[in-house]
């Protein structure tokens, strides 16, 4: 039999993002005092025990008579509770809540040494600087007034975010200026160019339905479309001043220079033409047409053009 071989698929993360941001590694994870107000309040109670008592009144002054331990007799959680609502303490205990409240500071002084340490080492010896604040970005849409047609807002116009989590005022800039009006989206159509045949386009009229033509059902669609999509015409537009005509009989000769091959082939590309384009113009109420076109390719020197 052949020896087994053992690999081991144990994978280590150490040196990875993940594992450099752990708990541990951060400041505050051992804090050089640990001990809280209880705890505080706990030591007292058993370091009074061991501290001796000494009676300087009687017969017999400065004579031990048992340990401070009856000054602190009480229960150390129900102390910290009180103390935000009870004002009557005994002297010599208030005395020593003042003391070790106080302390707090001191001790929050002390445990941030951690942090500092860290601060100091990335910062002035590795050199390390942190990256500058980026604000904070917003999508807003904004819906004019039933009164207003057009409203024109310019660059940095501040804009009210309300209040964030800790009640701070959110205020944002507008990056470019910006002419609000009532035009409103009304279709949304799409077109589609499989990989596998570049030269057949595919088109949805309501591209926000299952079939391209207003299916609802699935209620979800392909939002860049499918295969299943219809064939579609496809077309171009040319504007120009030059073409706003008044009256009379007009020529108009449009020519588009074309990048062919080396396999480009005349006589097939003028068949190919053949009831190959529709014009449409446009006229003072819409859209007039289709009109039948003739177009047929021509060479001019090294370059082919559709006249």
């Amino acid at each position: 039999m052949a020896p087994k071989t053992h690999i081991s698929t144990h994978l280590r993360d150490g040196a990875s993002q993940h594992a450099r941001d752990t708990a541990e590694l951060k400041g505050g994870f051992v804090s050089v005092d640990e001990r809280s107000l209880t705890d505080l309040l706990d030591f007292a109670r058993q370091y009074a025990r061991s501290v001796k008592y000494f009676d300087h009144t009687g017969a017999a002054p400065n004579t031990e008579n048992g340990a401070w331990d009856v000054f602190f007799d009480f229960d150390s959680a129900s102390i910290e509770r009180q103390l935000s609502v009870r004002n009557d303490f005994e002297p010599h205990l208030a005395l020593y809540l003042a003391f070790i409240q106080l302390f707090q500071h001191a001790r929050k002084q002390v445990n941030g040494f951690t942090q500092q340490h860290l601060d100091f080492y990335y910062q002035q010896v590795l050199g390390l600087k942190p990256l500058n604040g980026r604000p904070d970005e917003v999508h807003v849409v904004f819906e004019l007034a039933k009164n207003i047609t057009e409203q024109f807002l310019p660059a940095g116009a501040a804009l009210d975010g309300g209040k964030d989590a800790a009640g701070n005022k959110l205020v944002y800039e507008l990056d470019n200026e910006i002419v609000l009006n009532t035009a409103t989206i009304t279709d949304m159509r799409s077109t589609y160019i499989a990989g596998s045949a570049p030269d057949v386009v595919k088109y949805a009229t309501v591209a926000n339905s299952n079939d391209g033509l207003g299916d609802k059902q699935p209620p979800s669609w392909l939002a860049f479309g499918s295969d299943s999509l219809s064939v579609q015409k496809t077309g171009f537009a040319v504007a120009s001043e030059l073409l706003a005509l008044k009256e009379g009989d007009r020529k108009v000769v449009a020519e588009i220079t074309l990048s062919v091959g080396a396999d480009f082939n005349l006589a097939t590309a003028n068949t190919l033409t053949t009831g190959a384009f529709e014009v449409f113009y446009s006229g003072e109420k819409g859209w007039i047409g289709p009109n039948a076109a003739t177009a047929s390719f021509k060479q001019s020197g090294n370059a082919w053009y559709l006249p």
